[in-house]
Formats: structure tokens, sequence, C-alpha cells
């Protein structure tokens, strides 16, 4: 039977953990077999973010930036480098510290009709089952919980937002997954697709994602100071650059 709709709009609420329509809906809380960046997907503000290298976190511009955990280690914002994506509820900032974590590739292009999809996010649980106009779901449960899930891309609108059916033993997004990661294999490697806010089409602004991560090191009072003038110059001075697993951090 088919069940709710999940469809991943730019929008200024938050949305969860996600919901598996498998077992008790308690699953999935730790990497699957086949990896795709589990323990790049952290928590900043309740919500959801993304590293995706050189010390940069990635999440939805509703959410905002702080302190942001990763495997149970939080860490402090560097001022001044908090970034809004232009046109888009997308938003990224430097952390301290030293994550350890790889960096992720960007899709060059979006997913399609069709597509299976990997989603992580942290968020409320699954609660009680409940149902409106013949469509099943389920209630909001108590409490936040990082999880996975796969479901298949049913709508697309490039380089806005994509769409996914909840279906039986499926998954759909949750109050508290704005932020988190979108990931698609393509020729049997995991690639970054999208981010939940609901969920933003990474390839269209892949280009100004890098160039922000481009930019060179600056100290903390330099950084404090240009932060603001982000927007103004990467579009027009700066190249573009593939992040590599070589690229982890700078501090």
């Amino acid at each position: 039977m088919k069940t709710l709709l999940l469809v991943l709009l730019l929008i200024a609420t938050q949305a969860g953990a996600v919901i598996i329509d498998i077992g008790d809906g308690t699953g999935h809380t730790s990497a699957p077999s086949d990896d795709p960046g589990w323990a790049n997907v952290g928590i900043v503000n309740g919500a959801t973010a993304v590293y995706i290298g050189d010390n940069w976190v990635l999440s939805a511009k509703h959410v905002g930036f702080g302190a942001t955990t990763f495997e149970g280690v939080t860490y402090t914002p560097v001022p001044g480098t908090y970034t809004k994506i232009e046109n888009i509820d997308l938003g990224m900032w430097q952390i301290y510290g030293n994550p350890r974590l790889p960096a992720l590739w960007i899709s060059e292009e979006g997913a399609m009709v069709g597509d299976e999809v990997l989603m992580v996010g942290h968020g409320k649980n699954r609660g009680a089952p409940t149902s409106c106009d013949g469509h099943d779901g389920y209630h909001w449960g108590a409490g936040n919980t990082m999880r996975w899930g796969e479901e298949e891309v049913m709508l697309v609108k490039p380089g806005k937002w994509m769409a996914t059916e909840f279906q039986p033993d499926g998954s759909a997004a949750a109050n508290g997954d704005s932020g988190g990661a979108v990931f698609i294999k393509v020729d049997g490697e995991w690639e970054l697709t999208g981010n939940k806010a609901f969920a933003v089409d990474l390839a269209t602004y892949k280009q100004e994602i890098e160039e922000v991560i481009a930019l060179p090191e600056l100290s903390q009072n330099q950084q404090m100071v240009i932060g603001v003038l982000f927007l103004l110059v990467i579009r027009l001075c700066l190249p573009r650059n593939r992040v590599s697993e070589e690229a982890i951090t700078r501090n």
C-alpha cells in the first residue's frame, strides 16, 4: 500500500530522524554495511549537519549554525566563516578541531526519478501508526535519534528539490532531519546528492560550495572581518576546486 509522499521542499521548518517502515521503527541507528558516510552526519541546534571536508560543515540555512557534534565530539564554529548559499536553503561554516573524517564528493548531476537514495538524519522517532484519507503513516514519537533509510526518488525539480514516496519497508524524513544527508551511488561510489531542507539538489550548488571551501585560510581576526564578504566574492574570483579525501583538515 502506498503511504505518505515525502516532498523534499525548501521550506523553513525542521525535518527529524529518518522514519523507517521496518519492524518497530527503532533500527538503522548505526552505519549501514555499505556505508556512504554515516560518521560525516552530525548534530547542530537539535537538527542535522554534514561534514563535507576541510573542516567545513553544511546544513539547511534555517537550521543556523553553532557547536556541531560528530561521533560524540563537539566542535566549535570558526567565527566569521558562516556563509549562506545564495537563493537556496543552505548554509555552511568551518569548525575548529580535527574530526578526522573523509571529505564527501558532491554529485556533479542531481538525482533522477527512479534513483535509489540513502538518507541520514537526526530527529524525531517513529510513533504510533495513523492514517489520513487512505494514506498510512505514523505520529511523531518521543526523542530524537540518528537514523538512516533508503527510498526511491519519485519527483525532481532540477536545482530545487527532489521527492520520494514513503512505501512499505521504506523511509521518510521527520521533524529534525533538516540539514541531513541524501546519498546516491554513482558508478559504485557514494556521492552526496542532497541536503534535507527538505532536500536541496546539491549538484546545482556544487561549485559555489567548493569555492567557499577553496578560500585561503585566514587568521581568526581576518575571518571575523571578511566573513561578511564571502557572498560578494565567491562567484567572481575563485576557481572551481574538487574536494579531495586528502583535504580533511587544516587545523
